[in-house]
């Protein structure tokens, strides 16, 4: 059993839903926090670790607010945001990932605020926040054999990013392969809250210009949700989407049209998203109806998980059989926002691995 499970861990796994300012190794947030003379709790790189990773099982806003400890350090710094891009496509590659999309809000990592020590007229711009972490991101591929693209991830609670990111995209590609939206402060995912009509027609547009699009909906907020980021940001994926199974309509939807739904099982937990029982977690039933999903990690700095930890919980209380996991691989892949040849390629490199060819 434990040579089976070494075998299952170094096989080949692709990740799609992956925040890099939520996957940044605490070690090296430490440094750089002693480096720019930026506080963070604890006295220690050890006892830091320890505070951003207490969390208890509640809600999706407190879940946020441990991003207020990490940030600062990562903010407005080039070099920063290189180094944390870097070691993304180490720590994935040791993990036995082969790509990974990973998503980030270029505005959140323009300027530190007030309280950092830095004036604002040290902050970078959206672009030099973009080629930094492209820069990052291209080396690590090199040295780590790993192949890595980029989402760009708007808000729900300031529409106004929307355009901006829109543009990145069709500026960084094919580095950016997406665009995302989500709640990047302590706003929830409540009806009344989502999909401003900018961000409407922002994702109405990318479609047009064939940008490929993803919403988180569905993880703390109404099955609604998910229909609307279908039906009014054309979504080809879903970022969660758990609440879909609380309307049968819904859920058909999801089904009939082939919605990637992107699962995060450790973070639906601990956000508050779902019953902490995982036996009782919608993806049991998503493994039963054989709905397109893919595993992931969300934010290992908080959850301090991998991959491989996703996929050895859904083995053993959703149910996911050998072969199902391989699956789920498969179902990542044909849902990355890859163009046609690459996805055909990491298809076909996936299906040698998985010895289906």
């Amino acid at each position: 059993m434990a040579d089976e499970s070494k075998s299952q861990q170094l096989a080949p796994k692709v990740e799609l839903h992956l925040h890099l300012d939520g996957a940044v190794r605490p070690s090296t947030i430490w440094e750089l926090a002693k480096k720019r003379g930026i506080d963070v709790p604890g006295s220690t790189a050890e006892e830091m670790t320890s505070i951003i990773r207490h969390i208890e099982l509640g809600s999706l806003p407190k879940f946020l607010e441990k991003f207020e400890i990490f940030l600062p350090p990562l903010i407005g710094d080039k070099e920063a945001l290189r180094r944390i891009s870097y070691e993304l496509c180490e720590d994935k590659a040791r993990e036995g990932v082969v790509y990974f999309e990973t998503r980030f809000s270029p505005q959140l990592l323009v300027y530190s605020g007030p309280d950092s020590g830095h004036v604002e007229e040290k902050a970078l711009s959206t672009r030099e926040v973009m080629q930094s972490i492209v820069e990052g991101l291209d080396k690590g591929q090199k040295d780590f054999n790993v192949k890595a693209r980029l989402i760009i991830c708007t808000a729900r609670e300031t529409p106004g990013w929307a355009a901006e990111c829109l543009q990145l995209c069709r500026e960084y590609s094919p580095s950016v392969v997406g665009i995302d939206i989500a709640d990047c402060g302590r706003a929830d995912e409540t009806e009344g809250h989502v999909f401003h009509p900018e961000i409407v027609r922002v994702f109405q547009e990318a479609e047009r210009c064939g940008i490929h699009r993803t919403v988180h909906a569905g993880e703390d907020g109404p099955a609604s949700n998910v229909k609307k980021a279908i039906e009014l940001l054309k979504a080809e994926r879903i970022g969660h989407g758990y609440h879909s199974v609380d309307d049968d309509d819904v859920y058909q939807m999801v089904k009939d049209k082939g919605i990637h739904l992107e699962i995060c099982p450790t973070s639906s937990v601990y956000t508050g998203s779902c019953d902490p029982d995982f036996t009782k977690h919608p993806c049991v039933r998503f493994v039963q109806d054989k709905m397109d999903f893919s595993l992931n990690t969300d934010d290992p700095t908080v959850f301090a998980n991998t991959i491989n930890d996703e996929f050895q919980i859904a083995k053993k209380y959703f149910a996911l059989s050998e072969e199902q996991a391989v699956q789920a691989t498969l179902n990542a892949a044909r849902a990355s926002f890859l163009p046609k040849q690459e996805k055909l390629e990491l298809i076909q490199h996936l299906r040698a691995a998985y010895r289906l060819i």
